[in-house]
C-alpha cells in the first residue's frame, strides 16, 4: 500500500488506496471478533462444565455431558472416553460413534502414541496413519481426518483419555489446545472424586442391606438413649416406619411389660445374657456392645 514506484502506482487511483486500506482493515477486525467469540464459546464450556461438575451424582453421566460439550466447542464429529483399567483403555461413554467401531476400539490396545501422551499429560493432535489398522479402518468410514488426544489425570496418576475425532483438515492452535488441557484437569478431579463417593455410598448400602437382613432384632442407641439404628426385624416387629422411630428415646418406641428407664437391654450390662424380654416378652438371649460412630459419638447397640 505504500510502495512509490511511479511506473506502475502513477495509474492507480487515491480512492483505491483508500479501499485497499478500508477492507485490510476490515479483515482485521473480522479476526479480532472471531478471536473473542471463540474465547467466549470456550469460556461458556469450562463455566458448564463447573456447572455440571457441581451438581454431578455420577460420574458416567457427567463424564458424557462434558463429552457432548467439548465436541461442540471443538467441532468434532464424534467423541468417546476411554477408562485405564490395570495396562489397557476401556471404552466407556461416546458420541457419534458406531458399535463396530466400539467393538474395534475395545479390542485395541494402548499404541505407542497413546503411552506417549499418558506419560507427557498433554493433548496431541493424532494423524489416522499414526493410529492402529483397526482404529484407522473405522475411522475413515465415518470421514475422520485426525483425533485429538487428552489425557484425563486424578490426583496421583492418569484414569483415562478423552478423544475429539475431527472431520476437517483445520490445525488445532496452541490455544486451543491448552483450554482443552484445563477441561481435562477439571474432568480428571471431579470424575476421581465422584467415584470415590459412589465406592463410599456402594459400601454404605452394602452395609445397610447387611444389618438388615438379619432376623435378630437389633437397635443401637446414643448416650441419650435415642435410637440411631433399627434393622427391618425390629420395625417389623414394633409395625411401625423408620421416620417414626429414628431419632426418638427408647422409652418412647419400645413397648414396656415392665417399667424400666433409659434402655431396659443396657440395665443388664454388657455382653451376652439370656433373660426374659422386658419389652416383647418371653425369654431372649441379649447382646449389647458400645461402639463409637465417625465423629467419636458413642453408642450402643443391642
Amino acid at each position: 500500500m505504500n510502495l512509490n514506484w511511479p511506473p506502475f502506482t502513477s495509474h492507480i487511483p487515491s480512492e483505491a488506496y483508500l479501499l485497499a486500506e478500508a477492507m485490510f482493515g476490515s479483515s482485521l477486525l473480522v479476526v479480532v471478533l472471531e478471536d473473542l467469540r471463540l474465547r467466549s464459546r470456550r469460556l461458556a464450556v469450562l463455566n458448564g462444565l463447573s456447572v455440571t461438575i457441581a451438581r454431578g451424582q455420577n460420574h458416567a453421566p457427567m463424564m458424557q455431558t462434558a463429552l457432548e460439550r467439548l465436541k461442540a466447542v471443538v467441532g468434532a464429529k464424534a467423541a468417546w472416553f476411554q477408562w485405564m483399567v490395570g495396562e489397557r483403555m476401556v471404552p466407556t461413554q461416546h458420541s457419534g460413534l458406531s458399535a463396530e467401531f466400539l467393538r474395534a476400539l475395545g479390542q485395541t490396545g494402548t499404541g505407542e502414541t497413546e503411552a506417549g501422551v499418558l506419560r507427557e499429560n498433554r493433548a496431541v493432535v493424532m494423524k489416522l496413519a499414526e493410529m492402529a489398522e483397526m482404529e484407522r479402518r473405522q475411522l475413515g468410514k465415518h470421514g475422520i481426518h485426525h483425533v485429538v488426544l487428552l489425557p484425563i489425570q486424578g490426583k496421583k496418576s492418569t484414569i483415562g483419555m478423552l478423544a475429539l475425532a475431527c472431520a476437517d483438515r483445520r490445525r488445532h492452535r496452541r490455544e486451543e489446545l491448552e483450554f482443552l488441557e484445563t477441561a481435562a484437569r477439571k474432568l480428571g478431579m471431579a470424575v476421581e472424586n465422584l467415584r470415590l463417593q459412589e465406592q463410599v455410598t456402594r459400601s454404605q448400602q452394602q452395609w445397610a442391606n447387611t444389618f438388615d437382613s438379619i432376623l435378630d432384632v437389633i437397635l443401637a442407641h446414643d448416650a441419650e438413649f435415642r435410637i440411631v439404628r433399627a434393622n427391618q426385624a425390629l420395625l417389623q416387629r414394633l409395625e411401625k416406619p423408620a421416620s417414626d422411630v429414628l431419632g426418638r428415646s427408647c422409652q418412647e418406641i419400645l413397648p414396656q411389660t415392665n417399667p424400666w428407664r433409659g434402655c431396659p437391654y443396657c440395665e443388664r450390662g454388657l455382653g451376652l445374657t439370656e433373660t426374659s424380654d422386658p419389652c416383647f416378652g418371653g425369654q431372649s438371649a441379649v447382646s449389647s456392645s458400645l461402639y463409637t460412630e465417625p465423629g467419636g459419638q458413642k453408642a450402643t447397640s443391642m
